[in-house]
């Protein structure tokens, strides 16, 4: 008699595990599998005040490690581990400020500003930079003759990001 006889393949499954720093998370399943015959992709999402810094982990096999949204590649399927993990990787966003005393001309007062570990003291006009999980500390100070009057420019206390705050006037 006669006989047929087949070769069946099936694709290897590849398994894939996401995890994220402080500041943003996985929008893509955390934990999932596929073939080489899908296109696995992967998407971070920041919070407010954090900016998608990079991925870590297995970044040979992504199509581009610092972008939020990407491929996972390969060139050669056999070089492909089985089991791969990423890791989204987050910043706090920075921002510029710019602090200084009304009524210099006149000399009415002095500013001084504490942002971490920096300290700048008797400030008519100073740019600082503060990232979002930075604290800030300024201290007005008048001058003989003045008093201090009040804060303008400040953000509402319910639009930060930190409603851990303390607005005193002093």
């Amino acid at each position: 008699g006669e006989a047929t006889i087949e070769a069946h393949f099936s694709p290897i499954v590849y398994s894939v595990s996401l995890s994220s720093s402080e500041g943003g998370s996985i929008s893509s399943p955390i934990d999932f599998n596929f073939t080489i015959e899908n296109d696995p992709f992967i998407k971070a999402e920041e919070n407010d005040g954090w900016d998608f810094s990079h991925w870590t982990g297995n970044i040979e096999f992504l199509e581009n490690n610092t972008s939020s949204e990407t491929l996972i590649v390969w060139q050669n399927a056999e070089n492909l581990p089985s089991n791969l993990s990423f890791q989204a990787n987050f910043i706090p966003e920075l921002y510029s400020l710019e602090i200084s005393a009304d009524g210099i001309d006149l000399g009415e007062g002095k500013v001084d500003i504490v942002t971490g570990t920096n300290q700048f003291t008797d400030q008519l006009s100073k740019v600082v930079e503060v990232n979002s999980q930075s604290s800030i500390e300024l201290n007005a100070t008048a001058s003989e003759g003045s008093y201090f009057s009040h804060w303008s420019g400040l953000p509402n206390p319910s639009s930060l990001l930190n409603q851990d705050h303390h607005l005193s006037e002093t």
